[in-house]
C-alpha cells in the first residue's frame, strides 16, 4: 500500500470512533479518548523505530495516522479556539508534508529526516499522563492520590523530554545547519516551555 492510500485510508479511524461512542459519553470525552490513542500509538512506534526494531518504510506509514490525527484534530479546534494546540498541530502537519508528496520526499535535505520526526514524537508519551489528568479533574478526582502521582509524573516527563530533550534536539539540528528545520522546531519548543510553566503551577498548587 503506497503511502498517499495509507494517509487517506487511515483519515476515517477518528470519525468512526466518534461515530461509535457519541451516544454512549461525552464528545469531550471522545476527543481525549481519540488523543491517548493517537499518543499510543505514535510514541510506540516513534520508540520502535528510534531504536531501529520496525524500518523506515513501516514508520513512515505508521506517520500516516499521526498527519490524518492532526488535521482531523485541528477542526475541532477551530471550533474550540484553541490557538495554542492549533499552532502545534499545524507546525508538525507541515513537518509531515514529505508524507504527501513523493516530489518533496525525494528532495529533502535533511539527513536522517524520519530519525529527527521520530525524535520529536517521543513527546507524546507526556500527552497520556496529560489526558489522564484531564478525565481525572472533569471526573472530580483532583484530590485523589492517583491525581497527584499522575500529575507529578506528567510534570516530570514533560520536563525531560518536552524541555530539556527537545531543547538538546534543536541544539543538535542547529550544529548540523538545518535552518528549515530549526524554523518548525523552534515555535514546537517555545510552546512546550509555555505548557511546563503552566502545569509547574497547578503542580504547586497541589503542595
Amino acid at each position: 500500500m503506497s503511502i498517499n492510500k495509507y494517509i487517506f485510508s487511515s483519515l476515517p479511524l477518528w470519525y468512526i470512533i466518534i461515530a461509535l461512542l457519541k451516544n454512549t459519553i461525552n464528545f469531550e470525552y471522545i476527543l481525549v479518548l481519540n488523543s491517548s490513542i493517537h499518543a499510543i500509538i505514535s510514541s510506540f512506534f516513534s520508540v520502535a523505530y528510534y531504536t531501529e526494531l520496525i524500518t523506515e518504510d513501516f514508520y513512515k506509514n505508521t506517520l500516516g495516522i499521526s498527519l490524518t490525527y492532526f488535521l482531523y484534530d485541528s477542526i475541532n479546534l477551530v471550533k474550540k479556539k484553541d490557538y495554542q494546540l492549533l499552532l502545534h498541530h499545524l507546525v508538525v502537519s507541515i513537518s509531515l508534508v514529505p508524507l504527501i508528496s513523493p516530489f518533496v520526499e525525494k528532495n529533502v535535505q535533511v539527513k536522517d529526516y524520519y530519525l529527527y520526526i521520530a525524535r520529536f514524537f517521543l513527546s507524546e508519551i507526556t500527552t497520556i499522563f496529560l489526558n489522564n489528568s484531564w478525565i481525572l479533574y472533569n471526573t472530580k478526582q483532583t484530590y485523589t492520590k492517583l491525581f497527584r502521582i499522575n500529575t507529578y509524573i506528567l510534570l516530570f516527563l514533560t520536563f525531560i523530554i518536552r524541555v530539556c530533550f527537545i531543547t538538546y534536539l534543536n541544539y543538535i539540528i542547529y550544529m548540523d545547519n538545518l535552518i528549515n528545520f530549526l524554523g518548525l522546531s523552534i515555535p514546537l519548543t517555545l510552546l512546550n516551555y509555555y505548557w511546563f510553566y503552566k502545569l509547574s503551577k497547578k503542580a504547586i498548587k497541589l503542595n
